[in-house]
C-alpha cells in the first residue's frame, strides 16, 4: 500500500513512526508540487496508486477529494500549540523528533506533533459580508 505524503513539508520522524505503526506494509510517496484543485490531487494521488494520503492543503481541496472520492482516506497530522513567539529552532523545548516552527507574517509558532486523525469530512460555512 503506498501513502501520500502532500504537503511542502518534510514528514517529521515522529509522523514517520506513527505511520509506520499505523500502517506497517506501507511506502510513504512524498508530493510536494503545488496543485490548483482538489481534482488535481486526487488524480496525482491515483496516478501513484496512493490508497491513503496525509494532506496539508486548504480546506477547500480537501474537501473537494472528499467529494469527488468519499472513500479515500485522508489523514491530518494534530499539532499541538507549544508556545507562540519562541525562539524558533534555539528554543530550550524544541524537539526536531516532534516539533516544527510555524512563520506566519512576524508571529512564530511552536507546535509539536501529537497523532493522525482521518477526516471523514470538511463543512464549509459561507455568510453575506
Amino acid at each position: 500500500m503506498n501513502i501520500g505524503w502532500v504537503s511542502r513539508r518534510e514528514p517529521l520522524p515522529a509522523q514517520i513512526r506513527e505511520l509506520k505503526r499505523l500502517y506497517p506494509n506501507a511506502r510513504l510517496i512524498r508530493i510536494g508540487k503545488s496543485f490548483q484543485s482538489g481534482g488535481e490531487v486526487l488524480l496525482e494521488l491515483q496516478r501513484r496508486r496512493c490508497r491513503a494520503a496525509v494532506i496539508i492543503l486548504p480546506k477547500s481541496l480537501i474537501a473537494r477529494i472528499l467529494e469527488l472520492d468519499p472513500t479515500f482516506e485522508i489523514l491530518y497530522p494534530v499539532m499541538q500549540v507549544i508556545h507562540k513567539n519562541c525562539e524558533g529552532e534555539r528554543c530550550c523545548e524544541f524537539d526536531p523528533e516532534t516539533d516544527s516552527i510555524l512563520h506566519t507574517g512576524r508571529l512564530v509558532t511552536h507546535v509539536r506533533f501529537s497523532r493522525f486523525e482521518q477526516i471523514r469530512d470538511i463543512e464549509v460555512v459561507g455568510a453575506e459580508i
